[in-house]
């Protein structure tokens, strides 16, 4: 996600949104988006979820992934 620098204010309410979402949603959409059928052929990625995934859901951060 991209935003102005400077903005301090917005970057908080922006990383405590997505925090919440990652939380709170996380691991079901990553289940829903890559361990299930897509519409509308119903491919199915069968990618399962890695670890550095799954504490990333539990600890969300603004830190870049290597």
């Amino acid at each position: 996600m991209m935003m102005r620098k400077g903005d301090d204010q917005f970057k908080k309410l922006v990383d405590e949104t997505i925090a919440k979402a990652e939380i709170t949603e996380g691991e079901k959409l990553y289940q829903k988006w890559f361990q299930s059928p897509i519409p509308p052929k119903g491919l199915n990625l069968d990618l399962p979820m890695g670890e550095d995934m799954k504490e990333l859901f539990k600890g969300p951060n603004d830190k870049a992934f290597q």
